[in-house]
């Protein structure tokens, strides 16, 4: 039988080619290495609307370059890049696929499974932000929409926590304004033992007090309370932003801004014996009050002897541009009785304050 060879070589040639083909498939991986495709999700429990993170970050190929991060979050909505936030609108449980590509054209896929809890959800299913905190029970999370509430809300000793749709993102703490609407009352009243959370919000337009002693406040007065005061923008408060009475407050990473003060503190005011706040990450900005331009520590003890009161902890915080008008520490004034507790070396930085830093009635 006679064979045609140029056929025979074709075939031979086509053979080769496909059997090149399939060693190359097989082998970019030992060439690039194999995609590994993993993601976080932050915070673990989410609510309606409440801004859920997601996190690819983790995602590696030993030799190739990951050039695309693609998300599908189970609801129709799509997204891409390393780290992006997604909310949820209905209550559910939804699966999160992340797909990734390697520049050589590698893919790897990671699937997880959400739940999203209804949570108390201001306006859509509270009118206010107080009629939703009324109906909170311990342990509720309030979500608050972006917008402004013109409310002066008080948090009555509940363990619940407050917060916007993303306390982590500037551009939605500035969407999400409480403006005080009572005159002589607070923008937020915490109290009787509360430990709640309040986070992310504007609290501005705390009118003057009706009350002109110096513990009160017109953005957010705590008394005999625990709560974390976090990540919020208290700004623009012509009677102080922050009073502190016999209370141990967590205030931390918030922007403290344009307030002041006829008396004393206009960032913080610190009137505390036998427990005392903490006061990490802050950045206090052009506030101004005739002693303790930004933060103001005293205790209204009978003892004398001086720093006989609890340690105020101040540390890792910004001072910039602000102004004791009179008895100076436009950063930090101490008196007689206050007890101010600093890093060792000062983990604080200070820039632009007039006239200086800090002031103690008494040096330490």
């Amino acid at each position: 039988m006679h064979i045609n060879q140029r056929y025979v070589r074709q075939i031979i040639a086509l053979s080769s080619l496909f059997v090149l083909l399939l060693l190359f498939s097989g082998c970019v991986g030992l060439l690039w290495g194999t995609p590994q495709a993993t993601f976080t999700c932050d915070p673990d429990v989410c609510y309606c609307y409440q801004r859920m993170t997601f996190d690819a970050s983790g995602c590696s190929c030993r030799n190739d370059e990951i050039v695309q991060y693609a998300w599908i979050f189970g609801d129709g909505a799509t997204a891409s890049g390393v780290r992006v936030t997604h909310g949820y609108t209905s209550a559910g449980t939804y699966q999160v696929r992340l797909t990734i590509a390697t520049e050589h054209g590698q893919e790897a896929s990671a699937t997880r499974t959400v739940h999203i809890a209804q949570g108390l959800v201001v306006p859509n299913r509270y009118a206010t932000i107080q009629v939703a905190i009324d109906a909170a029970g311990t342990g509720d999370v309030i979500i608050v929409l972006p917008g402004t509430y013109q409310e002066s809300i008080g948090i009555r000793g509940k363990a619940i926590t407050v917060q916007s749709t993303d306390p982590e993102d500037s551009s939605v703490v500035s969407a999400t304004v409480i403006m005080g609407a009572e005159p002589g009352r607070p923008v937020v009243n915490i109290g009787n033992g509360s430990t709640s959370i309040l986070a992310g919000f504007t609290v501005k337009g705390g009118g003057p007090s009706l009350d002109p002693c110096p513990p009160c406040a017109g953005g957010i007065y705590i008394r005999e309370a625990s709560p974390t005061i976090r990540g919020n923008h208290i700004i623009d408060h012509p009677n102080g932003a922050i009073a502190v009475i016999e209370s141990d407050p967590r205030i931390v990473d918030n922007l403290i801004a344009n307030n002041e003060k006829d008396s004393s503190g206009a960032g913080i005011y610190v009137d505390s014996y036998s427990i005392a706040p903490l006061i990490v990450g802050n950045t206090f900005e052009n506030n101004s009050a005739p002693s303790g331009g930004a933060v103001h520590i005293t205790s209204a003890c009978v003892d004398t002897t001086p720093a006989t009161a609890a340690p105020t902890f101040v540390s890792k915080n910004v001072f910039r541009s602000n102004t004791a008008t009179e008895f100076g520490g436009a950063a930090i004034f101490v008196e007689f009785s206050g007890n101010l507790r600093l890093d060792t070396p000062d983990s604080n930085t200070y820039s632009g304050n007039d006239p200086d830093d800090i002031f103690y009635t008494v040096p330490p």
